[in-house]
C-alpha cells in the first residue's frame, strides 16, 4: 500500500487520480488516503465488489478511529 501512496503524489495537489483497472481498490484507497479524489473502473462484477467493500470498510474503520 505504501508504494502506491507514493506513485499517487505525482498528481498535482487536490488532483482527480484515475484507475481504469481499480481490481481491489488498492490505488483508489491510497490516492483517498493521501487526500486525492478517485475514481475506478472495474468491468468485472466480483473485483468491482472486491474493491468497493475494501475501500468502504477501510474508510469506515478510520472514521471510527476518530471518534
Amino acid at each position: 500500500m505504501q508504494l502506491m501512496k507514493d506513485v499517487v503524489q505525482i498528481c498535482e495537489p487536490n488532483g482527480m487520480i484515475l484507475d481504469p483497472f481499480a481490481g481491489a481498490g488498492t490505488t483508489v484507497l491510497a490516492a483517498i488516503e493521501e487526500g486525492y479524489r478517485a475514481v475506478g473502473i472495474e468491468v468485472t462484477d466480483a473485483y468491482y465488489k472486491l474493491g468497493t467493500d475494501r475501500v468502504r470498510f477501510a474508510l469506515e474503520a478510520q472514521k471510527g478511529e476518530g471518534e
